[in-house]
This record gives structure tokens, sequence and C-alpha cells, in this order.
């Protein structure tokens, strides 16, 4: 096989299957989980790692402390985020062996990952219903990722900004 077809079958592969997609410039860095074969201009920015569950990365990434960290350490074009490769290789990610935690982030975004395609499209009384349902389950994946971390209450405050 010729090394352009080589190299052209591994770069589709990037757009195949489990991977994680944010925007590169934004005014809030937002990661999004995607199963299915998907092509996206340079514009975004792909993860695919197979070192870590990709739902549970979604879940870390999307904590308030990472869009905290990445304002304060990471790459920023006035107010808007630049969400690079050096950036989020310097996350201090942590990762957990406790297949309980770990789980119950992976279940909350299988939930997220089920409701908010049904909040464009549900009426009023059920849109209210399904918002509310997506912010208790942010704000559980929130309060278990600070006890991930070990933050304490005034590191958690500065971190929302109360």
């Amino acid at each position: 096989m010729n090394a352009y077809i080589k190299k052209r079958r591994e770069r589709l592969r990037f757009f195949q299957g489990e991977k994680i997609i944010s925007l590169r410039k934004c005014a809030v860095p937002t990661f999004t989980y995607t199963d299915f074969d998907c092509y996206v201009t340079q514009t975004f920015f792909i993860i695919k790692t197979e070192r870590v569950d990709q739902k549970y990365l979604t879940a870390m990434l999307n904590f308030r402390l990472i869009a905290f960290w990445l304002r304060h350490r990471g790459k920023m074009q006035g107010l808007q985020y630049q969400v690079d490769k050096e950036p989020l290789l310097n996350i201090p990610l942590v990762d957990t062996d406790d297949k309980t935690v770990k789980q119950r982030i992976i279940q909350h975004v299988d939930d997220l990952l089920q409701l908010y395609p049904r909040l464009e499209s549900a009426m009023f009384a059920e849109r209210t219903n399904i918002a509310n349902n997506i912010l208790y389950l942010e704000r559980e994946i929130n309060t278990l990722v600070y006890q991930l971390y070990g933050l304490t209450d005034e590191e958690i405050a500065i971190v929302d900004g109360t």
C-alpha cells in the first residue's frame, strides 16, 4: 500500500468512532462526546485516546475547574479561550481508581447525552423539566470531580466565582 493511502486512512480513522470535539476558539470551553463518524474542519479540535474512558474525560474537561485552569494557564485571545493541544496536554487531570465514582460520572454523561437532544424538541413544560435535570446532573458531576481533586470549600468558591 502506498504511503499516501496509508496516511489518508489514518487521518480518516481520526474522525471515526468515539471522540471528543471542541471549538478551538470559544467564549466557554465546551467538550462534546460523539460516538459516530463525523468530519469537522480545523475550527474544531478532536481528542481521541485509549488511555482514559472518553465519557469520563468529557466530564472532566467540561468541569468548571478546567475552564478556570484554561483561563489562567492556557491560551487566551482576548476574552476567547484558545483550546489547542499544548494547553490540553498540560491540564492536571485526575483519574481515579474508584470504579464507583468513575461509573457514576460516566452514567451522568450518558444521561446528559440522552437529555440534550430532547431539550430542543420538547414542549415548554417538558423543556423546563429537562433543563432542570441537566442542571442537576452537571452539579452532580461537578461535586464528584471537586471531591476527586480534594478542593476545599474556599477553593470551590474561587472556581465557581462566588
